[in-house]
């Protein structure tokens, strides 16, 4: 898919969740709407990511929730969440908007 974003283009992949940690594409931003699967992230998966934007999905549709994740995004980058009021079949939601504190 080719993407433009902030000045930036490029050509952007597909992944599967599963392939995520194991492809050497060191990205910069991240931009995530993976309905749930965005607690499969591991905090060594954000390595060299300097900006996150990400839905954020409360079970039903997602879960467990990934504290781990939570509290090295809260060390590392400077966030917020906007939240989403959605109490319905598809569970609470928010939108994370990230940027890494020292700028890598």
């Amino acid at each position: 898919m080719n993407v433009n974003w902030e000045g930036d283009a490029a050509f952007i992949p597909d992944l599967k969740t599963g392939d995520f940690p194991l492809r050497p594409l060191h990205p910069r931003k991240l931009k995530c709407d993976c309905e749930g699967a965005e607690w499969f992230i591991r905090p060594q998966h954000l390595d060299g990511v300097r900006r996150i934007e990400m839905e954020l999905h409360m079970p039903p549709i997602g879960g467990p929730v990934n504290r781990r994740l939570l509290d090295y995004i809260g060390e590392h980058y400077d966030f917020e969440i906007e939240r989403t009021p959605g109490y319905d079949v598809k569970g609470v939601m928010g939108v994370l908007h990230a940027v890494r504190k020292n700028g890598r």
